[in-house]
């Protein structure tokens, strides 16, 4: 039975509510999480003594690695161990228009056509399943996770991978990487902190804003010449993130 018909009451006033957050989504210096989409790939920059978690969050999904060093000369020796495979799938995907992969691999001069990838699970994989890394050089790492379309009668639809890297010197990566421009700038602009520059663009171009390092609000401004020179100053005001 219940010692009481009436809920614990705490006396006083009343206290504020605390925030509460997940403690796997916790912020810590030096380490950083990525997302590989099921049918996609992400490349990053690593460092000497770096370790890389890879984690087949719902299992039987195929991962492909890709070493290489600054040269963009392929290595897996970077990941201490040898290749087991051509890099198949992480090629198919490059091919099949994730333009932005494709870019960033010719920005760093890699080139899959000589790749020897390490490549890890299979189809009998369990979830939740780990493999570790330990980065013996500076260079470049390209994780796929790749998968063609399921047929109707199979269960092998493509699914993600979660990467946890963890920086030997997380002192020297004061920000974090830029992403590759979505196309050829004309103009590289970095706006510093509490600060504003203005810049000309004309007709069809495109403006990719990126928010460095996070949590920073960006006011965009843009006025038309043709009425500035009319003496009109209209500005299209918005918060663009």
């Amino acid at each position: 039975m219940l010692e009481s018909a009436y809920p614990r009451v705490i006396p006083g006033p009343p206290r504020p509510s605390r925030v509460l957050t997940p403690s796997g989504l916790v912020r810590q210096a030096g380490r950083e999480r990525h997302v590989v989409p099921g049918g996609g790939a992400v490349l990053l920059t690593v460092g000497q003594g770096d370790r890389i978690t890879i984690a087949n969050d719902e299992g039987a999904q195929v991962c492909e690695l890709v070493a290489a060093d600054l040269n963009g000369r392929v290595d897996a020796g970077i990941l201490g161990v040898a290749a087991n495979s051509t890099a198949e799938g992480l090629k198919a995907l490059a091919g099949e228009g994730v333009g932005r992969l494709r870019q960033g691999l010719a920005r760093r001069q890699i080139d899959l056509a000589k790749a020897g990838a390490v490549r890890l699970f299979d189809l009998t994989t369990p979830a939740k399943t780990v493999e570790t890394f330990a980065v013996a050089r500076d260079g470049f790492l390209v994780i796929a996770a790749p998968g063609a379309a399921m047929r109707p009668e199979a269960q092998d639809t493509s699914t993600p991978l979660t990467v946890q890297v963890t920086r030997a010197n997380p002192g020297l990566r004061a920000t974090f990487d830029l992403p590759d421009p979505l196309a050829d700038p004309l103009q590289d602009i970095r706006v510093k902190s509490a600060t504003a520059r203005a810049y000309h663009v004309k007709a069809g171009e495109f403006i990719q804003i990126i928010d460095v390092d996070g949590r920073q609000m960006t006011d965009f401004q843009c006025f038309s010449a043709r009425k500035l020179d009319a003496g009109l100053q209209r500005p299209l005001d918005v918060t663009t993130s």
